[in-house]
């Protein structure tokens, strides 16, 4: 049987997934992805820890799947993660650093005075921020006294790729989350590297999304026991890579990345970026999908801050189903609390590391699943930021947005999002769309698929579920979101 597969690390889990050629779930593994902290409370990932967690991950794919004989593996990671890998040693020369590590605070700082912010924008589609692979490789240069002469920068993903096929390459849509790459011209930026006194071959080459680049290491082939010897590509970062997962191929379609970070991505036509866009605070980039671009607005702590009261509300911790029951005994109606997720900070377009969290409105009448839904309704009011910031810079309207995720499977916070926006939430059936997104796009670049027009043709009859807001607790929602959430979401703004 000829079959697709999927790797996806990402900041909680590592997963990998293979499906047939229609795109049906053969069988998905997952582990924890190991996050530790040294001394100075600095994160990071080991990448041989990583690398051996893809390893086992891929053994059981194999073992659950028989028979199958995989034409591609496509690799998808969180985007602006990344490490310096060292070619002449062939060993990495520094741990990953995550992109919620704030190490590189004051690179960021530094970048941002000497740049033109509008142009550097203009060029990148980002502004300067410590999670971007430029800050994180000037800390390292400053840590480090010198970056090694064979060093590479190379995303979760392109280490991956790496590990398995000998190859090193990235995708645009991973080299554009580094600020060191014009998504104006699909080229790193070489005369702003040299401001930094970095050099261009401090980076990867850069392929579309999807596009082969080799194929799996015989010693893995025979490992795994496959019956070929698939290509090995970089599909991109995870988010986009989703939104084929979820089935949404045309611009104008929206997602709802619902994970530890929550992050709401439309499409749009490719076209250069204005000073409306820069205004708008949204992020923009490019997209897995040829000749189509992505906005993007993002809560860093959205998954985080229910897993953040899954573990302090409880000893041991809360179980998922737990959880369910506590904010359904909360009651339908909105909460009048205030939750603010800045575990992490604010994403954009209100983009803010300084900025912290807050929970008002607390009494003694209120339950630990009034808090509990306070936090979902929190979430929620930041993601309806995002929507209106969008519809705004965009002149158009958002009332139906594609949900998926590892929060997509609680019904309670769908229905919390859904009133809060007045839109109509559609669920996919496919838990896993980065996974099954990655897939798809190594399937076309191989030719397994003759385009992702023949893709998308397969999405026409999927299976959803369709949540629809309720038009009285919308109104109430709409009104504590102006007249209370807002207005205090500025003043914490201010005061961090």
């Amino acid at each position: 049987m000829t079959a697709i597969i999927g790797v996806d690390v990402g900041t909680t889990h590592v997963k990998a997934g293979v499906f047939d050629a229609a795109g049906r779930t053969l069988h998905i593994a997952r582990r924890s992805t190991v996050t530790h902290q040294d001394e100075q409370g600095l994160f990071y990932y080991d990448p041989d820890e990583i690398f051996a967690t893809i390893l086992a991950l891929l053994d059981e794919l194999f073992a659950h799947a028989p028979g199958v004989a995989p034409a591609t593996i496509g690799i998808a990671s969180m985007a602006e993660t990344g490490l310096l890998f060292d070619v002449k040693t062939d060993k990495a020369c520094s741990p990953f650093v995550p992109w919620f590590d704030s190490r590189s605070s004051s690179q960021a700082a530094f970048v941002e005075a000497e740049a033109d912010v509008f142009e550097l924008f203009a060029r990148t589609g980002l502004r300067p921020n410590a999670k971007y692979g430029l800050c994180k490789i000037l800390w390292l240069q400053a840590h480090m006294g010198s970056i090694p002469e064979g060093a590479v920068w190379l995303s979760m993903a392109d280490y991956v790729m790496y590990r398995l096929t000998g190859v090193l390459a990235t995708d645009y849509t991973l080299a554009a989350r580094t600020h060191a790459f014009r998504i104006d011209d699909l080229s790193w930026d070489a005369e702003w590297l040299r401001h930094f006194g970095l050099r261009q071959s401090l980076f990867p080459d850069v392929l579309p999304s999807g596009r082969p680049v080799g194929q799996l290491q015989s010693a893995f082939v025979q490992r795994f026991g496959c019956k070929s010897q698939p290509s090995v590509c970089v599909s991109g970062h995870d988010h986009l890579c989703g939104t084929l997962g979820a089935g949404l191929f045309a611009p104008g379609d929206v997602l709802d990345s619902m994970g530890t970070a929550e992050t709401l991505l439309g499409t749009f036509a490719a076209r250069r970026l204005t000073r409306k866009d820069y205004e708008s605070g949204l992020v923009f980039g490019l997209h897995v999908i040829p000749k189509q671009m992505f906005w993007l607005g993002s809560v860093p702590a959205s998954g985080g801050s229910v897993e953040w009261f899954r573990q302090q509300f409880a000893e041991p911790a809360l179980s998922y189903e737990a959880l369910l029951q506590y904010v359904q005994e909360a009651g339908d109606e909105p909460t009048g609390m205030l939750y603010f997720p800045y575990l992490a900070g604010a994403g954009a377009p209100k983009l803010d590391d300084r900025v912290t969290g807050a929970l008002l409105g607390l009494t003694q009448a209120h339950k630990r699943g009034h808090v509990l839904k306070a936090v979902l309704e929190g979430a929620a009011y930041e993601v309806e930021s995002i929507r209106r910031c969008a519809m705004s810079v965009l002149e158009d309207t958002i009332r139906e947005i594609t949900i998926s995720g590892g929060g997509s499977q609680n019904r309670h916070w769908l229905q919390i999002k859904a009133d809060v926006m007045g839109c109509t939430l559609r669920v996919s059936d496919t838990v896993e769309a980065t996974l099954l997104g990655a897939a798809l796009l190594a399937g076309v670049g191989c030719g397994l698929y003759s385009s992702l027009a023949e893709v998308a043709a397969g999405f026409s009859g999927q299976a959803q579920t369709h949540v629809s807001f309720h038009p009285l607790r919308h109104t109430a929602y709409q009104q504590i979101f102006t007249e209370r959430y807002l207005p205090l979401q500025k003043v914490l703004h201010s005061y961090a």
